[in-house]
């Protein structure tokens, strides 16, 4: 049985893991034999075993076969301190196809071992981004719809300006009104005296004008 320093190809050299509270998180680990004749054997150990698993942690690869290993965060209640101290380390050699993986078989003093050392990174998952608050449609609508409210005289809409036209026509439909008045005083027929010595015509020009404060105070 021969060996070479290079016999296993490992990928990647760090391992990620999706990091989040109170959940499992899982890499894939791939080793590759780069020989084209002779088996390789294979042993993955950690310097944290109580927060990882690995599966399988030790086995054969064929000639330039591949093996895919499963390493295991398990959940965890905080952010795990140190990460710079958690580190594995793949151990790999020749061997035959029936040779037994053991390992008293990656101690021994005449084997030689390729030894590879990877580290291991923590990602967390982003943020979720704010969301900008778009306006509010109706709240707006509400405003304007006070806004006018709020406008002289109730007009349920109608601009200052147009409530100033009608204002200044009915004014001028009052002069008129005192203008004939003042026609009908002189004829004296029209003329009809209430207690007070107020006329009717004095009457309805006081009611106008009471109707006129009326709608635009």
């Amino acid at each position: 049985m021969s060996s070479s320093d290079n016999i296993v190809s490992v990928s990647p050299k760090s391992l990620s893991f999706k990091f989040e509270l109170k959940k499992q998180a899982t890499t894939i680990l791939s080793l590759r034999n780069l020989s084209s004749s002779e088996y390789a054997a294979f042993k993955v150990k950690t310097t944290k075993p109580k927060k990882y698993c690995v599966r399988p942690n030790q086995g054969k690869i064929p000639p330039q076969g591949v093996v895919e290993v499963q390493v295991i965060l398990s959940p965890q209640s905080e952010m795990p301190a140190e990460l710079d101290k958690h580190k594995f380390l793949v151990q790999a050699m020749a061997c035959g196809a029936d040779t037994e993986v053991t390992r008293e078989l990656f101690d021994g003093k005449e084997s030689k071992v390729m030894d590879t050392r990877l580290t291991v990174a923590y990602v967390t998952p982003n943020p979720p981004s704010p969301v900008r608050e778009e306006p509010d449609a109706g709240r707006s609508e509400a405003r304007e719809g006070a806004s006018e409210r709020s406008e002289p005289g109730g007009g349920g809409g109608a601009s200052v300006s147009q409530l100033r036209a009608e204002n200044a026509k009915l004014r001028g439909n009052v002069s008129q009104l005192e203008a004939k008045t003042k026609l009908l005083d002189k004829d004296g027929p029209a003329r009809v005296a209430f207690a007070g010595g107020f006329t009717l015509v004095h009457v309805l020009v006081i009611a106008i004008l009471a109707f006129l404060l009326g709608r635009f105070t």
